[in-house]
């Protein structure tokens, strides 16, 4: 039996669409960009809009053991996905068997269940069985479909593509102001406050301390400059992330602990976003829990600084509306 790719779809009702196909995690700046062309095409064709994608994603099911990290969890790509202004955000189930589909079975399902006018993918789209399936094979198979394909060149910074691979790579540097420059918003994290060592307060700065990431990807240890969204909060709170394993206390266990700055509760079980501005400074060890307290007093200035510096659209209107900043709600799961 071929595998399907929409096993649940009812295609009877089914619009005209102009599609794209992909991974799109992050929903970086090039992301964006093609997304945009699609809805650009769709409104030209008198189409709907649509992006395809894959969960988990394809490396993660093939080979998992060199899959990187996710900049985005599922949920909120798709919602990143439907930001851009994209009418149909289609999760495709991915697992060995999809990967199996000939490239002409792929298309054909698309074609079934979607109606595509218009395929619009980058240019070093592959797919099918073993990547078979090229922007060639596309429009052959678009003159047997009757749709039309469009290739869409990579766009970067004039130095370099912008690309998934790019932010993790800052990400582990712990430069998340050029990871926000490719994504064209500020990297976040979405988790659950669980109970910790309770050292924080000990030291005199409170801390909530985020569940396990998963495949999530981290920013390399050390102090940041954030802005943070409580379950139950309306507004973004300044605020101090601890990203590291605590070496002047010899502990192992790689945390994130966010300090957020006049804030008094408790989050214990709450869902916090937390929106990375700038880095402080890299981890390091001190001799004695004193000399770490007046060290995290200065951080605490710079990062009061760092935030002050921020412009006044700061993260920008379209991750505002993805977190719905303003009544406090949040959306998606980690």
């Amino acid at each position: 039996m071929i595998p399907q790719l929409f096993p649940d779809f009812d295609n009877r009702d089914s619009e005209r669409h102009v599609l794209t196909i992909g991974n799109f995690d992050g929903v970086h700046r090039g992301h964006q960009h093609l997304l945009g062309l699609v809805v650009s095409a769709a409104n030209a064709n008198e189409a709907q809009s649509g992006a395809l994608t894959f969960d988990p994603l394809p490396l993660e099911v093939l080979r998992p053991e060199v899959s990187p990290p996710r900049l985005t969890s599922t949920a909120d790509r798709l919602q990143l996905i439907r930001a851009c202004g994209i009418d149909s955000v289609i999760p495709i189930s991915f697992t060995r068997e999809i990967a199996s589909l000939e490239a002409p079975q792929f298309v054909e399902q698309v074609v079934n269940a979607l109606r595509p006018v218009e395929i619009v993918v980058g240019s070093d789209f592959a797919f099918g069985r073993d990547r078979s399936g090229n922007v060639d094979v596309l429009r052959l198979l678009g003159a047997l479909f009757s749709y039309t394909v469009t290739v869409v060149d990579r766009i970067g910074d004039g130095t370099q593509d912008f690309s998934s691979s790019r932010v993790r790579a800052g990400l582990a540097n712990g430069d998340v102001r050029s990871a926000a420059e490719i994504l064209g918003r500020p990297y976040f994290l979405r988790g659950t406050v669980v109970v910790g060592q309770r050292r924080g307060r000990e030291l005199g700065f409170p801390t909530a301390n985020l569940a396990e990431m998963g495949k999530l990807s981290i920013p390399a240890d050390g102090i940041y400059a954030a802005m943070t969204q409580t379950q139950s909060g309306s507004a973004l709170i300044p605020s101090m992330v601890y990203v590291g394993t605590n070496p002047t206390f010899n502990e192992k266990a790689r945390v994130v602990e966010v300090n957020l700055l006049g804030f008094d509760g408790d989050l214990y079980g709450t869902g916090l976003v937390v929106l990375f501005a700038d880095r402080v400074r890299g981890d390091q060890r001190f001799e004695n829990p004193a000399q770490l307290i007046s060290q995290m007093h200065r951080d605490r200035e710079r990062t009061i600084g760092l935030i002050g510096a921020l412009s006044s659209d700061w993260p920008g209107q379209a991750l505002r509306e993805i977190l719905k900043i303003g009544n406090g709600a949040l959306t998606g799961d980690r």
